[in-house]
């Protein structure tokens, strides 16, 4: 195992793993759905100069094995708990991609008190409206048919998850993006999308979290909708919103630099600013 990947010490998610690089204030990446932490490669690189970035494989991602419990966005961030709890760290910025997005909302509304901020990278606080919880059904049924269906699944999700202009100008990203994802169990993607339809609304972590809040969208994100992310970057005390023209749902692949300068100015108001 390689010396930067730490096993989380877990009777909950025995045999699932994280890793940590750098020094400094802690930052904790969540990946999210058909992804693993090295999703955030170039985030790691250039925050690991200024501080301790923490990137764990969720469970059934990665080198993490799926635990038996069934899953929900409330268990995975308890599993994010345990990863901070292990570290000792009092204080810490979690910010998550998509269903990473959804677990830092889960974490918030259970552990507001280990917080010193929390951004959303084309996520939602919202619940799944009926219309999304029917397609997330079909979508389990289709991968429950076998290995085939699975990859015809991804082979149509993945490329959707990209603006026209990133399908023209990064077609090896997104190839690599998808052959990644061939290599997900099947198990871990019905129970990925059965914890996220199932997951309930986490408004209330907007108007009750005194920490900064950042959202990150993409103006032709087709799975978070832009219009839903301004009107809940009102509801917080203290947002930044940012639109990335000509990006999808997969800014760190898209438009990775442009992420990580709002990462940076997002990071440096946090710690500029802290609620203790």
């Amino acid at each position: 195992m390689d010396k930067m990947i730490i096993e989380l010490k877990s009777k909950q998610f025995p045999n699932t793993y994280y890793q940590k690089k750098g020094n400094g204030p802690s930052i904790l990446l969540i990946h999210g759905f058909g992804e693993d932490a090295m999703i955030w490669t170039h985030q790691i690189a250039c925050l690991q100069e200024q501080y301790t970035v923490i990137i764990p494989d969720l469970p059934g991602s990665g080198k993490s094995n799926l635990p038996s419990t069934e899953l929900s966005i409330e268990l995975l961030a308890d599993f994010v708990f345990e990863i901070v709890e292990q570290e000792q760290i009092s204080l810490v910025i979690l910010l998550g991609h998509s269903m990473g997005g959804y677990i830092t909302a889960a974490f918030a509304k259970k552990y507001p008190d280990r917080l010193l901020g929390i951004g959303f990278i084309h996520s939602s606080v919202y619940a799944d409206d009926d219309l999304k919880k029917e397609t997330r059904l079909k979508s389990i049924q289709l991968i429950e048919r076998g290995e085939e269906e699975k990859i015809e699944f991804l082979k149509i999700a993945i490329p959707n998850l990209y603006a026209e202009h990133s399908k023209l100008n990064k077609k090896p990203d997104i190839n690599q993006h998808l052959t990644n994802t061939f290599s997900i169990s099947s198990s871990t993607l019905i129970a990925y999308t059965k914890a996220m339809m199932m997951r309930p609304d986490n408004t209330q972590v907007l108007t009750e979290l005194n920490n900064p809040i950042l959202f990150v969208v993409g103006n032709e994100d087709k799975a978070v909708s832009p219009k839903d992310n301004f009107k809940q970057s009102a509801l917080a005390k203290d947002c930044f919103i940012y639109l990335l023209p000509n990006v999808g749902h997969m800014a760190m692949v898209e438009d990775k630099d442009n992420l990580q300068k709002i990462i940076n100015r997002f990071l440096e108001y946090v710690l500029q600013h802290k609620i203790v």
